[in-house]
């Protein structure tokens, strides 16, 4: 063998010494595909997904966050998955209303160009500051966002019908999951009727994480309809206000600033004590 032979030999061996010793998670993209056609700016029509392990899968594990979540909310997870599981890739949805969130510091934090202190003053320390950081995040006002009243469940199955639909190309096996809220729109896909078939008919399995919806009662057409009624009133925000601090926007912001500053600097005492 020359010595060239021996140098090229020499790095394909190290070549595949790496290729086995990378994380089978490691394989990771993420993209944006079409939804439905709903009301509101066409730009919203978008649907999310995080796609983790083998894109030669044969299986696919499609994945819905909960409330004021997205798609990076399973990513961990999904890296062990696709791990132990090489034969499976997992596909986390974004919806279409994470495309209204401010994520301009929180990368810029991520990245460490900014400090956790200023993560902070940005999405939480104008609140009741006589001299708020200046810019600061600014929510959306429910008055800019009417249509997102029509972001009902029936909008996000169908945006994960498109997901879905794509996940089965080429035979491949689609389970699809869901935590919490994502669990609630796991069974309302799994029970839908598309054209007088089931969504359950074309999906492997169904996965639960704290989200099966529990012994909660069905409501009635009637119920329904008086929610929806109540909804379109005025003074109604088409958002989830988990607080009841009347800031529906604060849970997400909330979950970002302590994550990212815990991420960033783990030992150092919380930006949000007091």
């Amino acid at each position: 063998m020359t010595r060239k032979s021996r140098a090229l030999l020499l790095i394909l061996v190290a070549a595949a010494a790496l290729a086995l010793a990378a994380p089978a998670g490691a394989a990771i993209r993420f993209v944006r595909m079409q939804g439905v056609n709903a009301p509101g700016p066409a730009k919203y029509d978008k649907v999310g997904i995080l796609k983790q392990g083998n894109p030669a899968a044969d299986h696919i594990l499609v994945l819905e966050p909960g409330t004021s979540a997205s798609a990076a909310y399973f990513r961990l997870v999904a890296a062990d998955i696709v791990r132990m599981l090489p034969g499976w890739q997992v596909w986390s949805v974004e919806r279409r209303e994470n495309l209204l969130e401010d994520q301009s510091r929180a990368d810029l934090a991520k990245r460490g160009r900014i400090t956790p202190k200023q993560l902070f003053d940005y999405y939480l320390g104008w609140l009741g500051s006589p001299n708020p950081v200046q810019p600061h995040f600014v929510p959306v006002a429910d008055a800019d966002v009417p249509f997102a009243k029509k972001w009902g469940m029936g909008v996000a199955v169908q945006d994960l019908r498109r997901v879905v639909k794509l996940a089965a190309r080429n035979g491949r096996t689609v389970v699809l999951g869901g935590h919490s809220l994502g669990g609630s729109i796991t069974t309302a896909y799994a029970t839908w009727d598309f054209g007088g078939k089931p969504g359950a008919a074309d999906l492997s399995g169904l996965v639960f994480i704290d989200g099966a919806g529990g012994g909660r009662t069905v409501p009635t057409a009637d119920e329904a309809q008086a929610a929806l009624d109540q909804l379109n009133q005025p003074d109604q925000s088409p958002f989830l206000d988990l607080t009841g601090l009347g800031l529906p926007w604060s849970a997400g912001v909330f979950n970002i600033v302590g994550s990212i500053s815990a991420l960033r600097a783990p030992n150092d005492l919380s930006v949000v004590a007091g």
